[in-house]
């Protein structure tokens, strides 16, 4: 019979205890990680969720504030006396306006171009709906002979519709303006374009001095221009027309300069 070596027996189970010892301190590592691991992922994602709260909650309130802005500036227009347009709506009238003469010059499409973008800065996502809107309008009509109410109806809709916008609003002397710039754009100037833009003055209360001034300064601002391309396409010497050139320059800066300033009053 074999003889008990109890140092040996201790020393296996110390060994066996230590294994066991190691396995469970092990275990209990990748426990404690991977327990840390999900606590961080549902503390990311309830971060992230509390954030994406926290901006849509930021985004409701811009829009509130953009809102209630638009209604202050519009009600702020009208107690001065002045009607707010919106500018989605101005477009709708200058498109008409286009069309009044039964033609869509090249020079005219550009500065509609031109004026929707400054007047609306939203103008290339709004663009195709007004256009659609104002085709609609035009289909309407039954013989040639109702061609021009059916566009004065169009524009008596654009101006008393809704006007409220978040993309601002301008004053019924700047439509007038841009109008004017626009129906002069491809240097002509149609009885019909200018018939509407005297309803339109009609409609927003315009005072007929105001439009006649700016009609006179609009087409002697054309004239000026004329002019000044004239004297560059002759034969004579850059110096001698140096003045000249300036001179007519400064001249229509201070009929542009009398405008603004009759548009701000």
């Amino acid at each position: 019979m074999a003889k008990f070596d109890l140092g040996k027996a201790l020393k296996q189970v110390g060994s066996t205890a230590a294994k066991a010892t190691e396995k469970a301190t092990a275990a209990a590592k990748n426990g404690v990680k991977n327990l840390q691991e999900t606590a961080k992922q549902q503390t990311d994602k309830i971060s992230e969720q509390m954030k994406a709260g926290a901006e849509q909650k930021k985004a409701k309130e811009a829009l509130k504030q953009a809102e209630k802005k638009a209604t202050e500036d519009k009600e702020a227009m009208e107690a001065g006396g002045v009607k707010a347009i919106a500018p989605q709506n101005a477009v709708k009238v200058f498109y008409y306006l286009m069309a009044a003469d039964e033609k869509f010059a090249a020079e005219e499409e550009e500065q509609f171009q031109l004026v929707g973008k400054e007047i609306d800065p939203n103008f290339e996502a709004h663009q195709e709906a007004i256009v659609k809107n104002c085709e609609e309008q035009m289909e309407k009509v039954i013989d040639p002979a109702d061609y021009y109410d059916t566009l004065q109806d169009g524009v008596e809709a654009a101006l008393t519709g809704e006007q409220t916008s978040l993309d601002g609003f301008i004053t019924p002397k700047l439509l007038m303006w841009d109008l004017l710039v626009i129906a002069n754009s491809d240097n002509e100037y149609h009885d019909a374009e200018r018939k509407l833009i005297k309803y339109v003055v009609r409609k927003l209360n315009i005072a007929k001095d105001v439009f006649l001034e700016m009609e006179s300064s609009l087409l002697t601002i054309r004239d000026i221009e004329r002019e000044m391309d004239w004297i560059k396409t002759t034969d004579r010497p850059y110096l001698a027309i140096e003045k000249q050139v300036r001179e007519l320059d400064k001249r229509r800066e201070d009929i542009l300069g009398a405008v603004k300033a009759l548009i701000t009053l």
